[in-house]
């Protein structure tokens, strides 16, 4: 036990150079992971990555062959991460500063540079838009699509974001946020 916790511990001392968001006061959304080990939990109530991950789980176990795998506001990657490490795949992540996460893209560049144990990952380091989705979806397909908790940022340009992600792959995870008191009454109705 105490050589898995001083390896865990020393994993993350030399990989500690990915930009920390939290100290910007920003929401940490998913667990870091760092060649497939947790060095640091996710902010706030944002706990149930594992939970999530068994939930994917159960469509990319449906693969016996190599696959593509797109997410879409890939925030920290915890989900790509984890899938370029299970399974033979390829996963590509589109994540980038914005203004509601400034410092998103660029903290997912550093933990793409820390998870040296995957070769199998990409990352487009752009803010997302519709208009860039729908022309994605005109020339890309992907087996797999997860689009966890992003749609709603888009606001009225929902519904092209969403028939984009439809078009892009063969099996489409998509997550939407849940109604919560401290949002308007507007934006309980859209969720």
């Amino acid at each position: 036990m105490f050589s898995k916790l001083r390896l865990i511990t020393d994993l993350f001392q030399r990989n500690r150079t990915f930009f920390d968001i939290t100290k910007y006061g920003h929401e940490q959304y998913q667990d870091i992971i760092i060649n497939n080990v947790v060095v640091k939990k996710a902010s706030g109530n944002h706990r149930d990555n594992q939970l999530r991950y068994q939930i994917i789980k159960k469509v990319l176990d449906r693969y016996h062959r190599p696959f593509g795998m797109l997410d879409i506001g890939a925030s920290q990657g915890y989900y790509s991460f984890r899938t370029a490490h299970d399974y033979d795949c390829v996963c590509v992540m589109i994540e980038g500063n914005n203004p509601a996460y400034p410092k998103i893209g660029s903290q997912l560049l550093d933990l793409c540079k820390a998870n040296t144990s995957l070769q199998n990952i990409i990352l487009l380091n752009k803010k997302i838009v519709p208009q860039d989705l729908q022309r994605l979806s005109e020339c890309e397909t992907f087996d797999v699509v997860l689009v966890l908790n992003i749609i709603h940022w888009f606001g009225a340009e929902w519904k092209t974001v969403a028939d984009a992600v439809v078009n892009m792959g063969d099996n489409i995870i998509i997550e939407t946020p849940p109604q919560e008191d401290i949002v308007s009454h507007e934006e309980n109705i859209f969720r």
